[in-house]
């Protein structure tokens, strides 16, 4: 009798398991880190030229910021989404990693901004529970839900095509 993984295996059928739409997140990220990456070089430039010039701490912020915390969170997110949106596929679709981006921008500057508007203190919960450290938890995981929420956003836009996935 033959094995009935083998002979799945033999016909290129892919065999799921708990890591399953993990590649597709990879990719999905790193087209998300890097229009979110690019869109926000091109809002620095522009600020640099409204403003009094471009500021080089500006670049280096973005630029490790990006690769730090957008993109592994973006890729956990992404992970999440694939697993949760199985029909939706963002192939032929590159407008919604720009898209995604471009909301990234939106919502994490303009979230940093009404942090600091607003007088920047972390909740009293977080500071008893990290103390001094909480200063630092608290933008950060502002910019992680943030960045996150624009990917929820795009991948709650139906493919083309396929209805509500």
């Amino acid at each position: 009798m033959a094995d009935p993984v083998a002979e799945k295996l033999e016909f290129g059928v892919k065999i799921g398991g708990p890591c399953r739409g993990l590649a597709r997140a990879w990719r999905l990220s790193v087209f998300h880190a890097g229009a979110y990456f690019l869109l926000g070089l091109v809002a620095i430039v522009i600020f640099g030229m409204v403003s009094s010039g471009v500021n080089e701490t500006m670049f280096t912020v973005h630029f490790w910021g990006t690769l730090v915390l957008i993109l592994p969170s973006s890729l956990a997110a992404n992970f999440a989404f694939c697993r949760l949106f199985r029909k939706r596929t963002w192939r032929k679709e590159g407008w919604r990693a720009w898209l995604a981006g471009f909301l990234g921008i939106v919502l994490t500057w303009g979230g940093m901004v009404l942090l600091v508007a607003t007088g920047f203190r972390p909740p009293a919960g977080l500071r008893e529970v990290f103390g001094d450290f909480a200063e630092f938890l608290y933008p950060v995981g502002g910019l992680v839900f943030l960045s996150n929420l624009a990917l929820f956003l795009v991948w709650l836009i139906p493919s083309r095509g396929q209805g509500a996935g």
